[in-house]
């Protein structure tokens, strides 16, 4: 039998820190199969303005997950929906600054809304 589900308060917080490397950025290309040239070809990304590859904004989301398993704190949690805004790109140099933070909870049914944001210093990336 499993586990009785321990909510989380209301304002817990989670935080993590990633370094965004062209490793890691290869090794999501690779897994994605994605050949988008904004993510592979530096001259391509400079051509359009951003001065050279930019990360995948689906593998800047997915390293907000470790900071959202731990604000939840229960293995093996299910998530129903989730929502994303891209507010700038990500470069391969940048740092990223994780927070995962409870906003609300239905203990009733199970349910706790999450709040993510990743930043690069004061700029909001991805909320």
């Amino acid at each position: 039998m499993p586990a009785p589900l321990q909510i989380p308060a209301v304002g817990a917080t989670a935080t993590r820190r990633v370094a965004i490397t062209p490793a890691l950025e290869d090794a999501f290309l690779a897994l994605s199969g994605d050949p988008n040239p904004l993510h592979t070809d530096d001259g391509f990304a400079a051509a359009q303005g951003f001065g050279a590859r930019i990360a995948h904004g689906l593998m800047v989301a997915g390293l907000t997950l470790p900071a959202l398993g731990e604000v939840l704190g229960t293995p093996g949690f299910l998530c129903l929906t989730q929502s994303l805004k891209y507010h700038r790109p990500v470069a391969l140099t940048d740092v990223l600054d994780i927070a995962a933070t409870i906003r609300h909870v239905t203990p009733a049914l199970g349910i706790v809304v999450v709040g993510l944001e990743a930043r690069v210093g004061a700029q909001v990336v991805l909320s």
